[in-house]
């Protein structure tokens, strides 16, 4: 279990963080711009590595470490969405 909340945060960070630019993803693509294809591609790739494990976790805390990935998921992804407006509108 350890591991896919780690492999979910990693995807969240590279995959989704490259597809929608948020807080400290937006500021790793601005400085570093040709970093932003090898890590979706890097994303793309661990994202099948992480649905891979999440299969592999036995059938009776699979329904628990499921949901278990989706509330981190949806925490990390979530998170550097809502602070990254909220600082936007403190900027302005």
């Amino acid at each position: 279990m350890f591991l896919t909340l780690n492999l979910c945060e990693i995807v969240s960070y590279l995959l989704i963080g490259s597809l929608y630019l948020a807080s400290d993803m937006a500021i790793v693509a601005q400085e570093y711009p040709r970093l932003r294809i090898p890590n979706l591609m890097a994303g793309f790739l661990l994202a099948a590595v992480y649905i891979w494990v999440l299969i592999q976790v036995p059938a009776a805390f699979q329904g628990f470490a499921l949901v278990w990935n989706l509330v981190t998921l949806l925490s990390m992804c979530g998170g550097r969405i809502v602070f990254s407006l909220l600082h936007r509108q403190a900027k302005n």
